[in-house]
């Protein structure tokens, strides 16, 4: 497998460890890890994953936001935001 870092350029790697049991903040995934040979970097999460599982990237604060295992996220459809913010409309001005 050929991967393009901005980096090391290209790197060449045959590794993968197929669902790894990994700890984050006391939650437990498991995910397929790409092994491959560049110094100073741990991990790297792919934006997919992140995704799925809800983490919130804030880049400006410098954060990385996991979810509570058992928080629930509520969504909505931009009828109901519209609606919200229709009925709120002083808060936002």
């Amino acid at each position: 497998m050929r991967i393009e870092t901005p980096s090391s350029g290209s790197v060449v790697t045959q590794l993968v460890c197929l669902d790894c049991p990994v700890t984050v903040f006391d939650r437990h995934f498991g995910m397929d890890l790409v092994c491959i040979p560049l110094s100073g970097i741990d991990v790297i999460f792919r934006m997919n994953w992140l995704i799925f599982n809800r983490v919130h990237i804030n880049c400006c604060a410098k954060t990385v936001v996991f979810p509570k295992p058992k928080e629930e996220f509520q969504l909505i459809n931009t009828k109901q935001v519209k609606e919200s913010v229709k009925e709120y409309a002083e808060l936002f001005a």
